[in-house]
């Protein structure tokens, strides 16, 4: 207000004088500009400030590798490093476990925080909590109080929870999501963020669903951590709900993004340190990608998830995939790869392996259809025929296959003038393959009618098929 008042009245009388000092415009200007730049100076040294605050760390870490061969396998069962003296990153051994999941314990001055409690509930294979109740603060009923929290509701993230049920002064919640909804206030969930407090130290708490709906990711604002669970890691992300997971992943960048980030941390490690995966439950890890990712990996997600085909889809260094689907798909193509394998046999069975038919099968046919013949020509002579009649003569065949009925079908369109179709009847694996036709009209006689059906014997015979009579319409 002051330089406001005084500016006012320079523009009334530009003549005022106030002794050395230059209260004109230019110079307001110039002391504004000065001004703001002092302001920004200063929220860059609090800004600077803030992240030398960050609680310092060491990654300086080589994991149990696992082995090819876990009989012989000498490793711990739970391998703990310590990131520092307030935080410690814990991982269940490859040859307990092929998911081998990382836990991570967060001390406070007033109670600890244990994400996720692995795979692994039989203590005599991995003593997860008493090594956890060993590495807090206190003895006895002064041990420091514990919150045990998890990543998601999958069984390799919270299987190691009864092992802490007999223990006092710990709290376990709920996996699902009406417990992770309650816990955690979330009554908007997926919006909305939480705040854990352990003493000198905040933990927050941001809903990440996409890979499990009861998803969540924590930021540690003392060492400047991300603890990502499945919804990031060095690995296969498994993404159930594509516009969830994109949702979560815009979320987080967003919160992030003026954060100071040390390492993302993530679940499991499931690929080598060329990037390349290794295959699915396998023991052994050699060359195995470090852990820890960066911040720049968080602010990328978004722009990977985006690129996803709701299968499978590698796009930078993440590789993305939906089981589910992938499970359908396979599903699918074993299913007709059967059904292609049956219809193949079924195919050879009908050509290769036909019954034996006995010597005199045709000449059987040909005998009883001439016989049928004088029947049948007696019965059209009572309704008027005679040989000067004109006929169209309805024939059919029985096929061995559908190739055998294509052939006679061939056979008779290129020698006779006949109207030929192949028919088929019955089930899938009952299939009946025939021909059907038609003659044009003609004048027959019984001796006509004998030459004519020795003929259709006999092209039948020929490719397979077994004539099986004639019949007309007056």
């Amino acid at each position: 207000m002051v330089w406001t008042h005084t500016c006012s009245r320079l523009r009334q009388n530009p003549c005022c004088s106030h002794g050395e000092k230059d209260y004109s415009p230019i110079a307001l200007k110039k002391t504004q500009h000065v001004v703001s730049e002092l302001l920004a100076l200063a929220m860059l040294f609090a800004s600077s400030g803030a992240r030398a605050q960050l609680a310092s760390g060491s990654m300086d870490v080589r994991w149990d590798e696992g082995a090819s061969k876990c009989v012989t396998n000498s490793q711990s069962p739970l391998q703990v490093h310590s990131y520092n003296d307030r935080t410690f990153i814990l991982r269940e051994n490859l040859c307990v476990t092929f998911e081998a999941p990382f836990l991570y314990l967060l001390i406070g001055s007033e109670k600890a925080l244990l994400i996720d409690t692995g795979d692994v509930g039989d203590p005599s294979k991995i003593p997860l909590a008493n090594t956890v109740m060993r590495l807090l603060p206190g003895e006895g009923s002064a041990k420091m109080h514990l919150l045990v929290v998890h990543t998601h509701r999958h069984s390799d993230h919270r299987a190691g929870d009864e092992q802490f049920a007999h223990f006092p002064n710990v709290q376990v919640v709920g996996f699902d999501t009406d417990s992770v909804r309650r816990f955690y206030h979330f009554t908007d969930s997926p919006n909305g963020f939480a705040q854990i407090d352990l003493g000198d130290r905040t933990v927050d708490v941001i809903p990440t669903p996409g890979h499990n709906e009861t998803e969540v990711s924590f930021y540690d604002r003392y060492a400047g951590l991300f603890f990502s669970g499945d919804f990031l890691m060095p690995g296969r992300l498994l993404i159930d709900n594509t516009s969830a997971d994109l949702a979560s992943a815009q979320s987080v960048a967003a919160f992030i993004r003026d954060r100071p980030v040390s390492f993302v941390l993530g679940g499991h490690i499931e690929m080598d340190a060329n990037g390349n995966l290794f295959p699915w439950e396998s023991q052994f890890h050699p060359n195995e990608h470090v852990l820890q990712m960066k911040k720049d990996d968080l602010l990328a997600l978004p722009a990977a998830i985006r690129s996803f085909n709701g299968f499978y889809s590698k796009s930078g260094n993440f590789i993305m995939m939906n089981s589910m689907r992938l499970l359908i798909a396979e599903a699918a193509l074993v299913l007709a790869t059967i059904v292609a394998l049956l219809w193949i046999l079924i195919r050879y069975i009908r050509r290769h392996k036909r019954p034996s038919l006995p010597p005199s099968h045709y000449e059987d046919i040909l005998a009883r259809q001439v016989a049928m013949n004088r029947q049948t020509w007696a019965a059209l002579q009572k309704h008027g025929v005679t040989t000067e009649s004109a006929l169209r003569l309805d024939f059919s065949y029985n096929a061995a296959s559908r190739e055998a009925a294509e052939n006679l079908c061939a056979l008779l369109r290129g020698q006779t003038d006949y109207e030929v179709n192949v028919e088929t009847s019955g089930s899938f694996l009952r299939r009946k393959w025939g021909v059907e036709g038609r003659t044009k009209e003609t004048a027959v006689s019984p001796e006509v009618l004998d030459q004519w059906v020795k003929w259709m014997v006999t092209a039948g015979k020929e490719r397979s098929c077994d004539f099986d009579g004639w019949g007309t319409s007056v």
